[in-house]
């Protein structure tokens, strides 16, 4: 009387697992590279039959700024009017 019903899943290579794993590597991790993994994964996924493809270990760029409040004030800029 108690009993819940079964749940059952089935496991395919559409359901999450990669039918294939392509792996690329460099010494040189720049932007040359970033683009060129990106331009294959795009392809990759124009394919037929292709539901997705991953990049992992590939960062966005980013762009870090160190201010120099001391040289700001001098030409009397405020930080917040750099935003």
């Amino acid at each position: 009387d108690e009993a819940l019903d079964p749940y059952i899943l089935e496991l395919t290579t559409s359901s999450g697992f990669p039918a294939a794993t392509l792996a690329i590597a460099s010494p040189d991790r720049g932007e040359l590279f970033r683009r060129y993994v990106k331009d294959i994964q795009d392809k990759i996924e124009r394919l037929g039959g292709v539901d997705s493809a991953d990049l992992y270990g590939v960062e966005d760029p980013e762009l870090h700024i160190a201010f120099y409040p001391d040289r700001l004030v001098k030409k009397r800029y405020a930080v917040q009017g750099l935003f």
